[in-house]
C-alpha cells in the first residue's frame, strides 16, 4: 500500500496543478465582482441609489470596493476509519462559522482575510470527544472571466489548528503554517441567481505536540456548491448563499493512515461597499 504521506503529496500536487491550469485557461476581463448585482437580459434593471465607495445597485460593470461576507455553519465530523467520536456510532453536527473580508480593485486585483471556526468536542458517556479545528488565511485575490463563468483565484498563506479528541485525550493537536490556493466560480442562472462554487486547498508543515510528532506535512481541502442571490439593499449590492460543505483533513497524525473531514451544510450573506 502507498505511503499515507505520499498519497497526501500526491494530491497535494494534483489539486496546485488543476487550479494552476484553470488559472492559465482564464483570460481576466471585466465581469460581475463578489456580489454585484445581476442584470441580465430580460431582467429588471437594479435600482441605482446613492453611490458608496464606487459602489451602487445598478449595472456598474467593475468598479470594485470593500467587501465582507459571514457563513453560518452546520457540520459533522467524519473519519476515513470510521471514529464518529460518539459513542453510539451516529456523528453529531456542530455550529461552525467563516468570515471574508477583502477589497477588490477596479481592475480586478484584491486582498482579502479569512478566519474559520467549528468547535465539534462533545460530552459523551466515556468521555469528550470530537474534533475542534480553525484557521486564518491571508491571501491576493485576481478576478477572471472563463466562458460564462465569472470567478476569483486565490493565493496565500494560512494557519491552521485541528485538534482531535476521543476520550478526554488529546490524540491530535495539530499546528501549522502553508500556503493555499483557491478558485471561486459564479454561472448566471436567472434574475440575479446564480449558481456557485468554491474550492481552497492547503499545504501545511507543522508539528503535534499531543502526538510527540514534529515536522507533520498535511493538507486540507474545502469544497462549497450552492446558489446565490444578489439584492440592493439600502443603496449596496449584497448577496446570499446556501449550500453544501465539504472538508478532508490528510496527514495530520504520522503514525496513522486516519483522515479526518466535515460535512454538512452553509448559509451565508455578504455586502459590497
Amino acid at each position: 500500500m502507498m505511503d499515507p504521506i505520499k498519497k497526501t503529496g500526491i494530491r497535494a500536487v494534483a489539486c496546485h496543478a488543476a487550479l494552476l491550469a484553470l488559472c492559465l485557461s482564464a483570460s481576466a476581463q471585466e465581469g460581475s465582482p463578489l456580489g454585484n448585482f445581476a442584470t441580465l437580459e430580460g431582467c429588471e434593471q437594479a435600482p441605482c441609489g446613492e453611490f458608496h465607495h464606487g459602489t451602487a445597485c445598478c449595472d456598474n460593470g467593475n468598479a470594485g470596493g470593500y467587501y465582507g461576507e459571514i457563513q453560518f455553519l452546520r457540520l459533522k465530523a467524519h473519519a476515513s476509519e470510521g471514529d464518529t467520536y460518539s459513542d453510539d456510532g451516529v456523528p453529531r453536527a456542530r455550529n461552525g462559522y467563516r468570515i471574508n473580508l477583502g477589497y477588490q480593485t477596479s481592475e480586478g486585483l484584491g486582498a482579502r482575510f479569512r478566519y474559520f471556526d467549528y468547535d465539534g468536542a462533545q460530552e459523551f458517556p466515556d468521555g469528550r470527544g470530537g474534533l475542534k479545528a480553525d484557521y486564518f488565511d491571508f491571501e491576493v485575490t485576481d478576478q477572471f472571466r472563463l466562458s460564462k463563468f465569472d470567478g476569483i483565484l486565490s493565493a496565500g498563506y494560512r494557519h491552521a489548528n485541528l485538534e482531535e479528541l476521543y476520550q478526554d485525550d488529546n490524540y491530535a493537536d495539530f499546528k501549522g503554517d502553508g500556503l493555499t490556493l483557491g478558485a471561486m466560480l459564479q454561472r448566471d442562472m436567472g434574475c440575479n441567481l446564480s449558481l456557485y462554487g468554491w474550492m481552497q486547498h492547503s499545504i501545511l508543515v507543522g508539528d503535534d505536540p499531543a502526538a510527540g510528532s514534529e515536522g507533520l506535512v498535511a493538507s486540507w481541502t474545502e469544497l462549497q456548491l450552492g446558489g446565490q442571490y444578489n439584492n440592493c439593499v439600502a443603496g449596496y449590492n449584497t448577496f446570499i448563499r446556501g449550500g453544501a460543505e465539504a472538508q478532508q483533513h490528510a496527514g495530520i497524525v504520522d503514525d496513522d493512515s486516519e483522515d479526518t473531514g466535515l460535512f454538512g451544510w452553509f448559509l451565508s450573506c455578504g455586502v459590497t461597499f
